[in-house]
């Protein structure tokens, strides 16, 4: 039940992706996506493997339940949120977006402990920490690499 319901939800969201407009290029989404992977599977690599912040569950499909999560639904979100957060204008429509996705993805954190596969032991402050980290870096990674297209004549 919980793999197949974390499947269909990251189904969901990459058709999600491909039907909304975008204000990245895709040059520069494909480039977004494969940092996010690489930032997200580091950060939570860091939480339950490195500092042992969090446990996940032994069971297998909790197992692939919660990296299904990490690498397929984490991942695309960031990516839609990243698009929109660029396509707005005023700062407080981004600030309200940026709080409704914290929001997001702590009740997300807050799903996987009510089914017990993910265990916290330090509360949320690594989780908001790690997550506002990867959103910083990936607005400077969109950034340097859209300079260096536009170095190259590739993006205008």
């Amino acid at each position: 039940m919980k793999l197949a319901l974390s499947i269909c939800i990251g189904v969901i969201l990459i058709i999600l992706f491909f039907v909304t407009p975008s204000k990245l290029n895709s040059i520069v989404n494909i480039f977004l996506f494969l940092c996010l992977e690489f930032l997200i599977s580091t950060f939570y690599s860091l939480l339950y493997i490195n500092l042992g912040i969090w446990k996940i569950s032994q069971q297998a499909i909790d197992y692939l339940t919660f990296q299904t999560y990490e690498l397929i639904i984490l991942p695309f979100s960031f990516l839609i949120f990243i698009n929109y957060f660029l396509m707005m204008k005023s700062n407080t429509k981004r600030s309200a977006l940026i709080l409704f996705f914290l929001f997001m993805l702590l009740m997300a954190e807050q799903f996987f402990i009510h089914f017990e596969i993910l265990n916290r032991q330090k509360g949320i402050l690594p989780s908001v920490v790690g997550y506002t980290l990867v959103f910083i870096i990936s607005l400077l990674l969109i950034k340097i690499f859209q300079h260096l297209l536009r170095k190259e004549g590739i993006y205008s």
